[in-house]
């Protein structure tokens, strides 16, 4: 039985699932099988794999998303660790021996992820956004964190395989953010503990999901773990901040895409949740701006500033 199972999901990524596998066969590590889930590619993506040499199996489903691919590979793996790696990412080659070091030195934990960096198509280096370094990776009960903001991508982690078991699978009804909502229930039940080094390269690239409708499947994730009683014990008076940030990130990523509806829509949300705090004067203005359009008050500043530029004492 290997010690570790790497199940990558792909679908029509022939060129990249290769990249992928080939970063994993490269590890350091080598107690491991390769699971790839062909999620009803119309690609060669059957013909690039079977060209590899090493521990590769090949699956294929007819289409049915990443969710019920990740499953698949899960129920058809063997390995006492388990993660989940998507087909445009790559491991580090040290990635799997500090990962399954760390996890056993820590019975206390059910998994680990690490530190990662970002890589367009071409696997070039790119900024990791601010936002990331308001969020530390953290240790130990992180699940509070985890509502915050969702740091830690999934092909990060490296799971027991009977902590993924105990918590179940990828609910398919969740994507594109079914793995935050898994990250959850696994954060919620089991301890973390995490490897400093960035250990795994994150993919940016035009076939990525939209921002606009990560954030917006962000939040149907939200609101029902934000919904039980436990979180709520666990947030105590939090709760309702958490809430109310979150309804206000997902206008924000509307109001930047100018669809001001939407993000008229998550404005008045956050107001409802928290009417005492939920509008400062940026998000009053913005608020202001979904109502009245963009162009209105640009054209009003213009004239302001127009004005402002005249010369004084003109009668």
């Amino acid at each position: 039985m290997p010690r570790v199972s790497v199940i990558i999901p792909s679908y029509n990524r022939a060129e990249l699932v290769v990249e992928t596998i080939e970063s994993v066969l490269a590890q350091s590590f080598k107690d491991f099988e390769i699971i790839v889930v062909d999620d009803g590619s119309t690609d060669d993506t059957r013909e690039a794999v079977s060209k590899l040499d090493g521990p590769v199996r090949y699956i294929y489903q007819e289409n049915m998303g990443r969710s019920r691919a990740r499953n698949a590979g899960f129920k058809a793996s063997a390995g006492e660790y388990v993660c989940f790696l998507d087909s445009d990412d790559l491991f580090v080659q040290e990635k799997l021996e500090s990962q399954v070091e760390l996890l056993q030195g820590r019975e206390g934990a059910g998994f680990v992820y690490c530190d990662y960096s970002f890589i367009d198509q071409a696997a070039k280096p790119l900024d990791k956004p601010p936002v990331y370094s308001s969020h530390p990776l953290r240790r130990g009960s992180i699940f509070r964190h985890m509502l915050y903001f969702d740091f830690i991508p999934t092909p990060t982690v490296l799971a027991r395989r009977e902590c993924v078991e105990a918590v179940g699978l990828f609910d398919p009804l969740l994507e594109p953010t079914e793995d935050f909502d898994w990250l959850l229930r696994l954060s919620k039940r089991y301890e973390a503990d995490y490897v400093s080094e960035p250990m795994c390269l994150i993919r940016a690239h035009p076939g990525n999901t939209p921002s606009s409708a990560i954030a917006e499947a962000t939040m149907r994730v939200l609101v029902s773990h934000l919904s039980l009683d436990d979180t709520k014990k666990v947030l105590g008076k939090d709760w309702r901040r958490v809430y109310r940030d979150s309804y206000l990130t997902v206008a924000n990523y509307h109001y930047n895409s100018a669809d001001l509806k939407r993000a008229r829509e998550y404005y008045l949300k956050a107001l409802r949740v928290e009417p005492s705090r939920a509008i400062d004067l940026q998000t009053g203005r913005l608020l202001l701006k979904s109502f009245l359009g963009v162009t209105v008050l640009d054209a009003a500043r213009r004239v302001r500033e127009r004005f402002s530029k005249e010369p004084a004492g003109i009668l």
